[in-house]
């Protein structure tokens, strides 16, 4: 009885420290990666860059223009999305019965629960701000 208990205590331990590794080396590559792209970048932004309009020449290019579209469609998504929210999870916890209302507010969060968030801001994107 020992030997097996020994034998599976050594694969769980095994495992483990698999599971580990698999865990730190993706985790230490995307660090090197961050760094490399923080250390090639940080030189070229500069105020210029920031206030400036896309350009065709590299040396006049900014990125204002899209600052302000990803502020704007952030502060868009967050007043219609905060209220709606916090009004659902009030009604479902609170007030709602086990209706049909209920299960239909139930599925929408499951099914906007699955679907990747850079779907919904390519779709903020075409529908606010395009």
């Amino acid at each position: 009885m020992q030997i097996t208990d020994r034998r599976s205590q050594t694969w769980q331990v095994a495992f483990h420290v698999v599971c580990i590794a698999c865990t730190w080396i993706p985790l230490l590559i995307l660090l090197v990666l961050l760094f490399s792209v923080a250390v090639d970048g940080i030189a070229r932004i500069d105020l210029q860059f920031l206030e400036s309009y896309p350009s065709r020449r590299a040396s006049r290019a900014g990125v204002l223009p899209s600052m302000v579209g990803t502020i704007w469609l952030a502060i868009m998504t967050a007043m219609i999305a905060v209220p709606t929210g916090i009004g659902a999870a009030i009604y479902l916890e609170e007030y709602g019965k086990r209706n049909r209302l209920a299960r239909f507010i139930e599925v929408n969060i499951s099914n906007l629960a699955g679907v990747p968030s850079i779907i919904y801001g390519l779709l903020g994107l075409g529908v606010f701000v395009r």
